[in-house]
């Protein structure tokens, strides 16, 4: 299959902050929500809500925590045997999650799919994903304690102190935990934002793995999909394989997630997801290809037509070859 490139040409400046759009979503949880959305990981149930605020099911949870553990893992729910003995949910990722030995059902032969995830279950399934995943680089927990400790089920103690250890979960304040409370989408989706910053560098494999380029921490080429090559004007030139088809076999999500391991530390975290959202939103050949010659330019979170009349913006111009400058 022909497959084309996007060059992306990059320097180290700021662009504007840009304009979010969301389903219903606190302002403190919004860069948090993006990002994840980029991931990829979010369950149908849980990215077409009309409000992030709403409480997040058991089902829903396990879902994410599977899609999360697949992405690092590179798995697939197939690849686990389907027999189980729920009888009230058939969703091969919460069987597949159980087989793991991630999550448990609330009897022997219940999973309780729609009871709202507790705060104390969420922790003690973190804590199992990231042993399953590998635990280098976590802490223990440092002996501190909640107020309602006393009310912490024995089964989730650990889980709850590993979470408080590394700034996974916080109580709510009065230094209580409340393990018995449940949890909004808008929530979860924060803790696994501070989860992925934790096990980023896992999936972008070790620092040997890595080299300095041009000032930039770049995956070495024989380990992943993105290319890159020296341009002395501007530092590094960026390119992601793109196919003309969607069902292609390159994984769009994880090129654009090495794309924002590179540039994280170089640029604002909303531009680098700005520029990111853009290339998943339009990453078909054909999408580029419409606007050949045609020059838009981003600036301060919207697409124009017209050159700004001041800098910082991004241009960009369709063809075979799609570039992106940002300009300062």
């Amino acid at each position: 299959m022909k497959k084309r490139t996007i060059s992306i040409f990059i320097v180290t400046i700021l662009i504007c902050t840009q304009m979010f759009s969301f389903a219903d979503v606190s302002d403190w949880a919004k860069e948090s929500v993006y990002k994840v959305k980029l991931l990829g990981i979010l369950p149908k149930g849980i990215s077409d809500v009309e409000s992030m605020k709403k409480n997040i099911s058991r089902e829903e949870f396990s879902e994410l925590l599977f899609n999360f553990y697949a992405l690092i893992k590179d798995d697939d729910a197939c690849n686990y045997d389907t027999t189980h003995n729920f009888k009230d949910i058939d969703n091969k990722k919460v069987v597949a999650l159980s087989k793991i030995g991630i999550v448990s059902g609330t009897s022997k032969d219940t999973f309780s799919p729609k009871s709202n995830i507790t705060r104390e279950q969420m922790a003690i399934m973190i804590k199992r994903l990231v042993d399953k995943i590998g635990n280098t680089g976590f802490k223990a927990s440092n002996g501190k304690k909640f107020s309602d400790n006393k009310y912490i089920s024995s089964w989730a103690s650990d889980g709850v102190y590993f979470c408080l250890a590394n700034g996974l979960i916080s109580g709510v304040g009065g230094n209580k935990f409340s393990p018995k409370s449940s949890a909004s989408v808008e929530q979860v989706i924060s803790i696994m934002s501070r989860l992925d910053m934790k096990i980023s560098g896992m999936r972008y494999k070790s620092s040997n793995d890595r080299i300095n380029f041009n000032g930039y921490n770049v995956p070495r080429l024989s380990n992943n999909n993105l290319l890159y090559s020296s341009n002395k004007a501007i530092g590094i030139d960026l390119r992601i394989t793109v196919n003309e088809k969607p069902s292609g076999e390159r994984n769009i999500e994880s090129q654009l997630m090495e794309i924002y391991s590179v540039l994280k530390n170089k640029l604002a975290y909303a531009d680098v997801l700005q520029l990111c959202d853009f290339l998943k939103e339009n990453y078909q050949a054909d999408k580029f290809l419409s606007i050949r010659g045609k020059k838009l330019y981003i600036k301060d979170g919207k697409v124009l037509t017209a050159k700004p009349q001041s800098i910082p913006y991004i241009s960009m111009e369709g063809g075979s070859v799609f570039n992106i400058d940002l300009i300062r």
